[in-house]
């Protein structure tokens, strides 16, 4: 499964693709602690109580606290793959979905929640439904990078390297993805995963 092919109730897939795949990560406010034979995870907005963890489980959550992490180094498919994808589903409104590249510049962007409801998951378009950016969105410059951000949104963008703002810039106005993957001075594959992480997060809208 593709990451521009994930299910809106699956957490997506933990492997890479040809030239991007996903990474995972939890915020920094999230906190993870052993109890009993699980784990209690405590966020923002709630807590969560993980019964049982494998050993896997309880690994992957401690490399997440440290960052972005391509969940195959973890746990290969198998018997402990549903276990860990069943402890992300519950912890969906915590977990900063990153999309990493093959080379060393690190993630081309994250997608972080911002609402107790959030549950992302990248989404391919119609290629030629023309879309364009929400008109509540906002890209700002924090000092340490971009942020995009919208009112409506449940997540927010934290665009880390200067590809993903090529893309954008290609969304002034309606158009349809078919047209920025010919267009975007990247390769198509790119441009795609970017596109449907920033359709995941909620930053498009289907120009009527």
């Amino acid at each position: 499964m593709s990451a521009s092919s994930a299910s809106p109730d699956s957490p997506g897939p933990f492997g890479p693709g040809r030239e991007t795949f996903p990474l995972w990560s939890l915020p920094t406010h999230v906190r993870v602690a052993e109890q009993g034979d699980g784990l209690l995870v405590q966020g923002r907005w709630s807590t969560v109580r993980l019964a049982r963890t494998t050993p896997e489980v309880t690994e992957a959550l401690r490399r997440m606290q440290l960052g972005p992490v391509l969940l195959e180094n973890v746990v290969a498919a198998g018997a402990a793959e549903p276990a860990l994808r069943r402890a992300l589903a519950r912890l969906r409104a915590m977990v900063v979905h990153s999309l990493g590249q093959d080379d060393l510049r690190g993630p081309l962007l994250s997608v972080a929640p911002v609402h107790r409801a959030a549950r992302f998951s990248a989404r391919q378009l119609p290629q030629d439904q023309p879309v364009r950016l929400g008109s509540s969105v906002v890209i700002r410059n924090n000092g340490r990078g971009f942020v995009m951000s919208s009112p409506s949104a449940r997540h927010r963008m934290l665009l880390h390297l200067p590809e993903p703002l090529w893309v954008l810039s290609l969304l002034g106005g309606p158009t349809p993805p078919s047209r920025l993957l010919a267009e975007a001075p990247l390769s198509p594959p790119v441009t795609a995963a970017i596109l449907s992480y920033v359709a995941g997060a909620g930053m498009v809208v289907p120009e009527r």
